[in-house]
């Protein structure tokens, strides 16, 4: 049996007739009549009394005609919520991001989404980088905000750069260094620092430790490392009350004032790209 049978029978039963039922279906008459013989008999039952002026539903093509519309209009819809998740009306969106990079965009951009398409069910997880790229391979997760991600991920990660972002010199109110608008590395020589955790982001920990250590390592000198933050408010609480130094992207010093002075920090690591990745097949 197929929904074609299905339909024949339908139209014939809503129709009254073959001739009719065959100018809808735009099929002839004798291949629509054998179409539901052919269906009759796969079932076993009379469905239709035929006479020379009208055709009749028997008490079993009553029954079996309310079961094929329901059938018909189960597939129809079917039909339709498939072209509706291809072109991503219906269906689910996870979404990972990083809340101290997306915080000033990414509320406008869910509103937006959540308006256009109503029925998708979107889910939003905050993570830092590295774990966006375990839920990936995980298939958990369908779009990340995130950091530059890898060469090794590139090959089965897509990204596309949303926008650049420098890095900042957090310095406390009172700092020699607070009257500039421009700090350099070397005036920075001896200055302890706070990072985020390298676990998080490794790469762009990395990036940053690695940048300062090359020029500071000229002058004699290692930047000191005493602290490291994955919340954004400890992060800057942290900061003021112990340390003297923070490196902070842009995005960051869009927050509260807390007592801090920014600067910009020629020679450290930027303008740091923030992709938007989309899972892919793995290669």
């Amino acid at each position: 049996m197929e929904l074609r049978h299905l339909r024949y029978f339908r139209a014939v039963a809503e129709s009254k007739g073959f001739r009719e039922a065959a100018r809808r279906l735009h099929v002839v008459q004798p291949a629509l009549s054998q179409t539901v013989s052919d269906l009759e008999r796969e079932l076993g039952v009379r469905l239709l009394t035929r006479n020379s002026r009208s055709v009749r539903l028997t008490s079993e093509g009553e029954v079996f005609l309310k079961e094929a519309k329901e059938i018909l209009a189960h597939a129809d819809r079917s039909v339709e919520l498939a072209r509706g998740a291809a072109r991503g009306e219906i269906g689910s969106l996870s979404v990972g991001f990083l809340g101290s990079a997306t915080a000033f965009f990414l509320p406008r951009i869910i509103r937006d989404y959540r308006r256009r398409f109503p029925s998708v069910r979107l889910t939003l997880r905050e993570m830092a980088p590295a774990p966006q790229i375990d839920e990936f391979r995980a298939g958990r997760l369908d779009v990340g905000f995130t950091r530059p991600i890898s060469a090794a991920d590139e090959t089965w990660l897509r990204s596309e750069c949303l926008y650049r972002d420098s890095l900042l010199a957090v310095l406390p109110k009172g700092h020699g260094a607070c009257a500039r608008a421009v700090v350099s590395v070397q005036q920075l020589a001896d200055e302890p620092f706070v990072l985020f955790h390298r676990a998080g982001a490794p790469e762009l920990f990395d990036a940053i430790v690695g940048r300062h250590d090359g020029r500071l390592l000229g002058l004699g000198g290692v930047p000191g490392m005493h602290g490291s933050s994955r919340l954004r408010w400890r992060y800057w609480c942290v900061s003021r009350a112990r340390y003297e130094r923070d490196d902070t992207p842009l995005s960051r010093s869009r927050s509260p004032s807390l007592g801090f002075s920014l600067a910009s920090a020629p020679g450290c690591p930027g303008p740091w790209r923030r992709p938007r990745g989309r899972r892919t097949r793995p290669t």
